[in-house]
């Protein structure tokens, strides 16, 4: 409950975002890597980290090391991807901490390997490809060579691949449907060379929700574990709770009379 003198508030329902998640994995028959990046969404990275790990999750999802960070010292023992850049001076504490980096460059992984042998512990990474979201990732035409150089780098572990979706929360489909096929025959491709690591993923909320041949292993559900739409376009189905009330206190009631 909030202090009396407090004129304002949030108050988090832990229980919602438990449920939410519940329901993201019974939908989908996934497991759900729990996106908490900029503080769970507002709604407390820590705390949320806690719920998604009392829901059954074994992965969590952060935008940047300083996050992983956090819910380590928490003394949370979730799996930790950091789904964006980290300087390599990280890497021997992630591999220490058993937090797994993101890499879509070689260069970067030789110093990750290199500070995470220093530290004289293996350091588990996920690759990740462009498959049309035009940000962070190689071009998955390029993924076989590039899987091959990465997992002969010693010090690393490549534990998993993943791409991320531009517009799947729109009602335009074709964006997402053509991302899909190009990730999914790299997919192919890896296995067929012996390269397929053990967690390959994709799907945001609203690709969890609308294309089902987007899920592979896992999902990684953010703002849909919160309560909240991906979009208008792609709304949530029954049995999600929104998890987040802002109060405030009745400070006034005044009738005004007409024409003051």
């Amino acid at each position: 409950m909030p202090h009396t003198d407090l004129t304002t508030w949030l108050e988090i329902d832990l229980a919602a975002i438990r449920r939410n998640i519940q329901q993201m994995q019974t939908i989908t028959t996934r497991p759900v890597m729990a996106i908490i990046k900029a503080n769970g969404y507002g709604h407390g990275l820590v705390e949320v980290a806690r719920a998604a790990q009392d829901a059954g999750c074994a992965w969590v999802g952060v935008a940047r090391f300083e996050e992983a960070l956090a819910v380590r010292r928490a003394g949370l023992g979730l799996n930790i991807l950091v789904l964006g850049y980290a300087a390599p001076p990280c890497a021997g504490e992630a591999a220490a901490r058993n937090i797994t980096l993101t890499v879509y460059d070689l260069d970067v992984a030789n110093q990750y390997a290199a500070r995470a042998r220093a530290a004289g512990h293996i350091l588990n990474v996920h690759a990740k490809f462009d498959t049309g979201m035009s940000r962070l990732g190689i071009f998955p035409e390029d993924g076989v060579p590039f899987m091959q150089q990465l997992s002969a780098i010693p010090g690393l572990c490549v534990q998993g691949m993943f791409t991320h979706f531009a517009r799947s929360d729109e009602a335009e489909r074709v964006t997402t449907i053509w991302q899909n096929e190009r990730f999914s025959a790299l997919v192919t491709a890896l296995n067929a060379a012996g390269l397929r690591p053990a967690l390959v993923h994709a799907a945001n909320s609203a690709a969890a929700l609308y294309f089902p041949g987007a899920h592979y292993d896992i999902v990684r559900s953010g703002i849909a574990i919160y309560g909240l739409q991906p979009s208008d376009e792609a709304p949530l189905p029954p049995g999600f709770t929104p998890a987040l009330t802002w109060k405030a206190r009745l400070s006034s009631v005044k009738i005004i009379p007409p024409a003051q």
